[in-house]
């Protein structure tokens, strides 16, 4: 392996990186516009909006200060020992979803090998090009992931049947699907209920961290829900895959004879299913003000928002230690040392 850029060069590319977000979410700048055309063209889903959300989220991660304090965080030396290459197979459910693998892997001194997901084979490679990244730091992989001496994958629950399989013989975090859900008291206020619809609809529905099941009390007045968001989302009916959904889901449920509250271009329906298709939200009713904490650990959530809980509005803009599936990308890059002495990073 080529020698890893020392701690500064790595946070100087970082840096570089970041000022290259700032002029891709620049609304005067046209530097973004191949790269978020040939994003939608690989995945429909990904408009220019979506994607702008997604870097925006990622922005605030690479400054330099906030990147020294999760490395004085985690205890992670400037420099490790022997760098490892680390291969990263990244999903493609929203834009550049595996952000964050990719980071600590680079932030921690190590290689990253990364296979793309055919549905987002753009952003990165563009982001990592702008800003000047080497090759000793990053790495695209082709068709197999080879040349691992660990590996960081998140697909779906058939696929991690393989990954389990594939990767048993070197230190591994594999992640499958997981839902995020809302607790609600029913006395939400309009703004309030407005940020709850940004944890529902942002990137469609379509990530780990999208509201998609919202627990209740009984006297809960579903009238102000289905007002607000009627009026601030209304611009999501007009991606026709989303009302493609749409049209099918209720016509599931009209078929299996299924209530439903409908608003043109949401349902929201009674299950105890955290997951709820696309276009769909499904709801639940605590059975007294002591269960949602019982409920919460009853149930592997990505996130929860809420009174108590993540406040409304913030479940798509995490931060550098919400770590997917609760699983330390840190500890675990540590532990590929020799001699460390780290917990177990699960």
């Amino acid at each position: 392996m080529k020698n890893i850029p020392l701690l500064r060069d790595r946070l100087q590319v970082l840096e570089s990186m970041g000022l290259a977000m700032d002029a891709f979410l620049d609304p005067n700048s046209t530097v973004a516009s191949t790269a978020i055309a040939a994003a939608g063209q690989s995945n429909p889903w990904f408009t220019e909006a979506e994607i702008r959300r997604a870097v925006s989220a990622i922005r605030p991660w690479l400054r330099t200060p906030v990147l020294m304090q999760w490395l004085s965080d985690e205890k992670i030396p400037d420099e490790p020992l022997l760098p490892k290459n680390v291969g990263i197979i990244m999903a493609g459910n929203i834009p550049m979803v595996n952000f964050l693998d990719a980071l600590a892997v680079w932030l921690s001194g190590h290689k990253a090998i990364i296979k793309l997901s055919s549905s987002d084979p753009a952003l990165l490679p563009w982001f990592v090009q702008q800003a000047g990244m080497p090759d000793s730091m990053v790495e695209f992989s082709g068709q197999k992931l080879s040349g691992f001496d660990a590996v960081i994958a998140t697909g779906s629950a058939n696929s991690n049947r393989y990954f389990e399989y594939y990767f048993r013989h070197v230190p591994h975090i594999l992640r499958s699907s997981r839902s995020s859900a809302a607790i609600l008291t029913g006395k939400e206020s309009h703004a309030e209920l407005i940020a709850l619809g940004s944890d529902v609809f942002a990137y469609y529905g379509l990530g780990c961290r999208s509201v998609s099941h919202l627990l209740l009390p009984h006297n809960f007045n579903f009238e102000p829900l289905m007002k607000c968001w009627e009026t601030e989302f209304e611009y999501i009916s007009h991606h026709h895959r989303y009302m493609n959904n749409y049209d099918y889901q209720k016509a599931v449920m009209l078929v299996a004879a299924k209530p439903f509250l409908d608003a043109g271009f949401f349902m929201l329906t009674e299950s105890e299913n955290l997951a709820s298709p696309v276009s769909v939200v499904h709801y639940s009713y605590a059975l007294s003000p002591e269960i949602p904490e019982a409920w919460l650990q009853s149930n592997a959530l990505q996130c929860c928002v809420g009174t108590k809980q993540l406040p409304l509005g913030l479940s798509q803009g995490p931060g550098l230690q919400d770590y997917p599936d609760n699983v330390n990308l840190m500890n675990f890059l540590l532990n590929l040392q020799p001699n460390s002495k780290r917990l177990p990073y699960l």
